[in-house]
C-alpha cells in the first residue's frame, strides 16, 4: 500500500498572511491504511481547528473498525460517522467557548486495505476520485452543494446523518483513489461532466499541475494505492 499527499496554500490566504484551512491525517498498519481530509470552512474563524480535529476523528475510527463498518448497513456506518465526530467537536467548542457552529468542515475519509477494498465517507465539496486509466478516472463521490448558491454541507451545520455519503467496494484488486479538497477538485475538473484529469493520475503529477496553476484556494490531496 502506499500514500502520497499535500496539501497548501492558495494564494489569496498566503496575501492574507492566513493559515491553510485545509487538514489531512492518515493511519497506515500492515494491512490497511486510513486516511481523512476535512476542509475548514471560511465563514469562521476557527475553520481550520475544525479540520484539524474532525480528520483525525473520521480517520482512527476507519482504521479501527475498517471491517465492522465495511460490513454494517449504510446508517449504522454514518450513525458511527457523526457519534465519533460531533461530539469532538461539540467538546472543542465548548473548551474554547465558542459556537458550536464555528466548528464547520467539510469531510472526506477513505479507508483501503491491501486487497483493495475500501471504504469512504464525505461531506460537503470535494470530491473522490478512482483510477480508471492513466488520465481517467470513476467517480466515487460527487461534490455536494447546499441549499444557497456557492454553498456546501459542513460539520456542525447540517444534519450529518442525512447528508453523509457512504460508498464501499467489496471486490479485490489493485486499486488507487484520490481525494480532493474544493480548490484542488474546480482546477482538476473544470467540466464536472469530464471523466479524465488534464495530467496523469498520480499524486505527484496532480501536485505539479495544480502548483503550475497557482490556485487562489486552498487546495490539498491524498493519493492511496492498494497492493
Amino acid at each position: 500500500m502506499n500514500c502520497y499527499s499535500f496539501s497548501k496554500a492558495g494564494s489569496r490566504h498566503r496575501e492574507l498572511n492566513m493559515d491553510n484551512q485545509d487538514a489531512l491525517f492518515g493511519i497506515q498498519g500492515s494491512s490497511r491504511m486510513a486516511l481523512g481530509l476535512c476542509d475548514g470552512a471560511g465563514f469562521t474563524p476557527y475553520g481550520k481547528e475544525a479540520a484539524q480535529q474532525a480528520a483525525p476523528a473520521v480517520a482512527e475510527l476507519f482504521y479501527r473498525r475498517f471491517w465492522e463498518l465495511m460490513l454494517a448497513d449504510l446508517d449504522t456506518v454514518r450513525g458511527e460517522v457523526c457519534s465519533t465526530v460531533l461530539p469532538r467537536l461539540r467538546s472543542y467548542a465548548e473548551q474554547k467557548q465558542i459556537p458550536p457552529g464555528w466548528m464547520a468542515s467539510t469531510l472526506l475519509v477513505a479507508a483501503m486495505d491491501k486487497e483493495g477494498r475500501y471504504i469512504c465517507a464525505h461531506l460537503g465539496d470535494g470530491a473522490i476520485l478512482e483510477q480508471a486509466g492513466a488520465e481517467r478516472f470513476r467517480m466515487v463521490s460527487n461534490p455536494s452543494n447546499g441549499m444557497l448558491p456557492n454553498s456546501t454541507y459542513l460539520t456542525m451545520n447540517v444534519d450529518m446523518m442525512q447528508h453523509l455519503k457512504i460508498t464501499r467496494s467489496a471486490d479485490p484488486g489493485r486499486k488507487k483513489l484520490l481525494l480532493v479538497t474544493d480548490g484542488a477538485d474546480r482546477l482538476l475538473r473544470p467540466d464536472s461532466r469530464s471523466r479524465q484529469l488534464p495530467c496523469p493520475f498520480s499524486g505527484a503529477a496532480i501536485e505539479a499541475y495544480l502548483d503550475a496553476q497557482r490556485p487562489s484556494d486552498d487546495y490539498s490531496a491524498i493519493e492511496i494505492t492498494s497492493c
